[in-house]
């Protein structure tokens, strides 16, 4: 299955940073969970709320993917450690995938063993042992 997760975001919430731990192209390439969904494209959107931007979800039938936006709020990005931004990240991607994913019952499709195992990824690759190795890069 093919999974993206990418970012529209302000600079100042720093998200291609505490993100820089995912790896999901190489880890969901290789897994199978049915013909239903081939696809999924997750936008991490953390923009100026002046902005207006709403959350876009949308399930496309023709090539089986799934478009979605998670909507994190800049003021709580701003000023926090990266382990704070990961935490943020995580329960945003957490909360929303598993609501949308359920919501649309796609058939044909093993919807909890997808969950678990995204679960599983995220929990370890943002708030695991070595979710930090890159902060240092990065300056605060």
């Amino acid at each position: 299955m093919r999974v993206f997760i990418s970012s529209d975001s302000h600079w100042e919430a720093k998200l291609s940073h505490a993100t820089r731990t995912l790896d999901e192209q190489h880890h969901f390439e290789s897994r199978d969970y049915g013909p239903g969904l081939t696809g999924l494209t997750i936008i991490l959107n953390c923009r100026d709320p002046e902005l207006g931007h709403k959350q876009r979800v949308r399930f496309t039938k023709a090539d089986r993917t799934l478009g979605i936006d998670v909507m994190l709020r800049l003021e709580d990005f701003t000023r926090v450690p990266h382990q704070h931004r990961r935490q943020l990240i995580s329960q945003g991607l957490l909360t929303e995938v598993p609501r949308i994913v359920r919501k649309y019952a796609i058939p044909d499709f093993d919807t909890e063993r997808f969950l678990t195992d995204f679960e599983g990824y995220i929990t370890d690759c943002l708030l695991g042992p070595e979710a930090g190795r890159f902060d240092h890069l990065c300056l605060p």
